[in-house]
């Protein structure tokens, strides 16, 4: 398989295209974008008036009215409204019919009174009897009998209709709906309904049918002044013949007191510019709801126009100006993260996700501290540096402080509250650590919320609400934070350093297989990773890559392991018998076969760049000089057909890969290797490498690489350290000669 099939491989392996580290043009998409986007989660709610609390919430901050504005008090109204529906009375109907037919019987009474009276032929007991008989009335004899012997007994007659008259005319009513009445009104008045016309009256005043009877004596004293028994007479006649004239009408009562609650006018209030419409820890209520509706619907017909668009513009101005501003800043102080598009691209995607989350934490009126910053400078921290996360962190924290109605108590405590979590989880290598960073997170959270609200005057018990919801989100921010790293590492090939120390774990496949199958390459990578790592410390880049990428650029001999020089037998050599050309292909095409299985057991594209690139384009300078040797004509022996493939190292890691692996391979060849010998030969085989131009396509720099230089002779030193020769023991080899135990 040719490199051009290697490559393809790896494109296969790459979830974000190599096209995202290419062209200016993308850059600037990538730019345009963060800005279109960003800008559009800050104001697209602000095209609409919506109320800044909801009811039931704690008021995060004083809302002072902006414009003079009225509105309906909706509390007053429906006070109003209910008092007015309580003054309507009960109705009752009055019906007429009920005087006639009170009426009717007692003149049936007295004509049959006054026909059998004039029976001359009977006698006063049958008269008695007959009028008794036809029990009209509850009278006894003896009333009967007083009736008879009355001097003119058709004025009782006419007193009793008048008497009637009057009790209809004040109004009877059943007990069972005077009852009711009372029930749902405690005024005492009910409004009598008499054809087309209401009266109100007291209801003490309408006589009860079920009690009439001890009203009707002093009723008949106005009209009647005779004997008792007369007067016994006519209250039990009386009370015969009256029935209840009023009856309750629900269905009356609801219109009379819909009609009187229709009529009331709302009660309007007017608020002047400046008055406080809800303070700051105060819990939002009905009435506070009514009012910034009328508020902000007054503004939007007002004064929407001229102060929400200003503020939209001023929004999207700044949100530029912040993304303008972080494009100079990596462009000139994080130059390597500003040529790759690819984490670009990334640093959007967390931006702009946060962002959202906190709008809409804003928008459902969600505690404002829920803050989701840590989450991104924890995750930029462990995939980029500790500088991109900080610098992303204070544009984050100003975005949403913008958000959160310019309140700078944001903007402090998401900067603070970042800088410890970059602090603690930069160089993670550990879960438990992550865990570690995201409660000093919450501390720091918990510290500066209770530090701005205490100085700006909350009430405890919103200051108490809001340094719990820091807390809780600066504890669930490594959680969070452990759940999309393996997208993002997986997404865009990034590393973090707990990915690599898993990765360092010697019982992988790969490192198992090299060390049954190629049991000299696996020391060999061993010791290449201990040089890695220390070089890679000394000069402050990744030293987890270096270590982990030593580890595995060498797994490709394990196709041939037995054409290296570190798995031969010493005696023999199978390059013996092989042409140069042949040896060199053998040789070089274990960086091919290499990447091929880092492929396959998706290993990360950092440490299958290592693999490629740790010889870079070196010659293979011992068959070289062996064809070189053995052809009639040197000249026809192409230096370019001797070396490897490439591409030169890209990073300073794998620049380091390429210098450890060389020196520790040559360090075998040592004789007597003094710290002097040590010195010149480690400053030989790098000046090798530069002067061949290996190190040409990395970031190192010449301080650095004398650094490595240091790091490197001080490995070599502990490595070949001599030892104090011991004495033999000649008593132990005199009694093991003699065979004793």
């Amino acid at each position: 398989m040719n490199p051009s099939n290697s490559k393809k491989i790896a494109d296969k392996k790459t979830k974000i295209p190599d096209l995202f580290e290419k062209g200016q043009g993308l850059k600037i998409l990538i730019g345009f974008s963060a800005c279109f986007i960003l800008s559009l989660i800050m104001v697209w709610n602000s095209f609409f008036a919506r109320l800044p609390v909801k009811k039931g919430q704690i008021s995060n901050r004083n809302i002072v009215a902006e414009y003079d504005f009225g509105y309906v008090n909706g509390q007053k109204t429906d006070a109003l409204k209910r008092d007015a529906k309580n003054l309507v009375p009960p109705v009752c109907v009055e019906n007429n019919s009920v005087l006639n037919k009170s009426l009717q019987k007692v003149l049936n009474f007295f004509r049959i009174f006054n026909e059998i009276s004039q029976e001359k032929e009977n006698s006063f007991e049958e008269k008695t009897s007959r009028l008794k008989g036809r029990d009209v009335f509850p009278l006894s004899e003896e009333d009967i009998g007083a009736l008879f012997r009355k001097d003119n007994p058709a004025s009782l007659g006419e007193n009793l209709s008048k008497a009637i008259t009057d009790i209809y005319n004040v109004g009877v009513i059943s007990m069972s709906d005077r009852l009711k009445i009372e029930k749902i009104n405690d005024s005492g008045k009910i409004r009598i309904k008499s054809g087309k016309d209401f009266v109100d009256t007291d209801i003490v005043l309408v006589y009860v049918s079920e009690t009439l009877v001890t009203h009707l004596g002093e009723i008949v004293k106005k009209y009647f002044s005779d004997e008792k028994r007369i007067k016994d007479a006519v209250v039990k006649i009386l009370a015969g013949s009256i029935t209840p004239n009023l009856s309750y009408n629900k269905l009356l009562t609801l219109e009379e007191r819909e009609k009187a609650v229709a009529v009331v006018q709302p009660a309007a209030v007017e608020m002047d510019k400046g008055s406080l419409l809800v303070r700051k820890g105060e819990i939002v209520t009905k009435h506070h709801i009514e009012m910034l509706k009328s508020y902000y619907g007054r503004g939007k017909a007002r004064d929407f126009l001229k102060g929400r668009y200003i503020k939209i513009i001023g929004s999207i101005l700044i949100t530029v100006i912040l993304i303008f501003a972080s494009a100079m800043y990596l462009k000139h102080f994080q130059p390597e993260i500003f040529k790759s598009n690819k984490i670009l691209f990334m640093i959007e995607i967390l931006l702009v996700t946060a962002v959202f989350f906190y709008k809409m934490i804003v928008y459902f009126g969600l505690s404002v501290f829920l803050l989701p910053v840590a989450v991104v400078s924890i995750t930029l921290a462990m995939l980029v540096n500790s500088r991109i996360a900080l610098f992303t962190t204070m544009v984050m924290s100003l975005l949403m402080a913008i958000i959160a109605e310019y309140n700078m108590s944001i903007a402090i405590t998401g900067i603070v509250g970042g800088m410890v979590a970059i602090h603690v989880s930069a160089g993670v290598r550990y879960r438990s650590r992550l865990i570690r960073a995201g409660f000093f997170t919450g501390i720091a959270y918990f510290l500066s919320i209770f530090a701005v609200e205490s100085l700006s005057g909350g009430a405890p018990q919103e200051i108490f609400i809001s340094v719990a919801m820091g807390f809780v989100s600066g504890l669930a921010s490594p959680f969070i934070v452990m759940g999309i790293l393996p997208f993002l590492e997986t997404g865009f090939n990034l590393t973090t350093d707990i990915h690599l120390l898993e990765m360092a774990d010697l019982n992988h496949p790969l490192l198992k297989k090299m060390m049954l199958e190629a049991p000299g390459t696996y020391h060999h990578s061993l010791v290449v990773g201990n040089l890695s790592e220390a070089a890679a410390d000394a000069i402050g880049a990744k030293s987890l890559i270096g270590k982990v990428g030593s580890y595995f650029h060498d797994i490709g001999k394990i196709v041939k392991a037995e054409y290296f020089s570190e798995n031969e037998d010493e005696s023999t050599s199978r390059h013996d018998k092989l042409i140069p050309s042949m040896s060199h292909l053998i040789i070089t095409n274990h960086v091919k076969d290499g990447f091929e299985m880092a492929v396959k057991y998706k290993l990360n594209k950092t440490i299958c760049d290592i693999i490629q690139q740790h010889h870079g384009t070196g010659l293979v300078y011992f068959f070289y000089k062996r064809a070189q040797d053995e052809s009639s004509i040197k000249e026809d022996v192409k230096e370019e057909s001797f070396r490897y493939p490439g591409p030169k190292p890209q990073t300073r890691e794998a620049a380091i890969v390429l210098l450890a692996d060389a020196i520790e391979a040559a360090s075998r060849t040592l004789e007597k290797p003094t710290p002097a010998r040590i010195r010149n030969f480690v400053d030989e085989i790098v000046d090798e490498k530069m002067i061949d131009g290996q190190l040409n396509e990395c970031p190192l720099t010449m301080q650095e690489i004398g650094k490595i230089k240091e790091a490197f002779i001080m490995v070599l030193n502990g490595m070949f350290h001599t030892r104090v020769k011991y004495p033999k023991n000649e008593g132990r080899d005199k009694k093991s000669s003699n065979g004793e135990n």
